[in-house]
């Protein structure tokens, strides 16, 4: 294979994404492969003139296999990248650890944003359903004073975990596998975070090939039409809560994400668990998406 400057690579790249991707996004994304792919060669560029700079014919042969995987395979980009944006952090990810959501991390950004009020009291913060650690991870690198638990039960995740937390070099954050409640004996926290499983079996069949054929399955589809973890946390939830926590008389204790047709479920499992639940928040889309929730005085 020929030598190729980065401008005809960068211009051939992109053409072979747009059926993927779309004619102004795939500029984006060809960018963001050939810097992953050749050591950051863009910022660390001293010319910026992409014709002078050539390209390796093992960096260009990488990069069609690349482009294969994402326009045959529908794989993710983020596993081809191993990085993901989230708020104020990068995290690395990994198959077939959850790809953190943009709907998740609006709310994170919102949550922390309110508890600033709180930054200097030593909190402590659980959760659950980690995954890539992308909430707990966010709530410890904004909060130094809080501890923070990131579980799951995925051995693989709690590895993720552990990853981003030696790369965002943080103290105060500690993973933890454990199936929901299951290893967390004698714990008390002031909030509890979850984005659980949620998807039915038949939502599941519907989603597209790049995340239905690589992302793990485990960590999308609940029993109980979609419900069977907000059951088990509207159950168990308050005797892992802080009774005598700051947060009781200003702050609910309890963050659920949820699917957006299941505001009305969800807040009946609460209130028949003896919650007071605030109306769903509503994501970007204007779907609902968060369930806020405090224990009954």
């Amino acid at each position: 294979m020929q030598n190729l400057t980065l401008e005809q690579l960068l211009t051939q790249t992109t053409k072979a994404l747009e059926p993927r991707f779309g004619k102004e996004h795939s500029f984006f994304v060809a960018g963001w492969i050939i810097n992953k792919l050749t050591d950051n060669i863009f910022s660390k560029s001293e010319t910026q003139n992409l014709s002078l700079e050539v390209v390796s014919p093992e960096v260009c042969q990488k990069l069609q296999t690349w482009v294969d995987l994402l326009i045959t395979k529908n794989y993710p980009l983020q596993y081809l990248l191993e990085e993901a944006p989230f708020g104020n952090i990068e995290l690395f990810i990994q198959a077939p650890i959850l790809i953190p959501r943009p709907e998740t991390e609006e709310w994170v950004m919102q949550l922390i944003a309110n508890l600033q009020l709180f930054k200097k009291y030593p909190l402590k913060i659980l959760d659950l359903c980690s995954g890539s650690g992308c909430i707990g991870l966010s709530i410890a690198h904004a909060f130094e004073n809080f501890t923070v638990h990131a579980v799951d039960k995925n051995p693989q995740a709690i590895a993720l975990i552990e990853k981003n937390i030696q790369h965002l070099q943080l103290k105060n954050i500690l993973a933890l596998e454990s199936d929901m409640f299951a290893n967390l004996a004698q714990q008390n926290y002031d909030i509890i975070f979850c984005n659980p499983p949620y998807i039915t079996a038949d939502e599941y069949e519907q989603l597209d090939d790049c995340v239905r054929l690589w992302e793990d399955k485990q960590a999308l589809v609940a029993d109980n039409n979609g419900l069977a973890f907000y059951e088990l946390i509207a159950q168990q939830a308050q005797q892992y809560l802080n009774p005598k926590s700051l947060l009781t008389s200003d702050f609910c204790q309890l963050f659920l994400e949820i699917g957006a047709t299941q505001g009305h479920a969800v807040t009946q499992l609460l209130q028949k668990n003896k919650w007071h639940v605030m109306s769903p928040i509503r994501d970007f889309n204007n779907k609902p998406r968060l369930i806020a929730a405090s224990v009954k005085g």
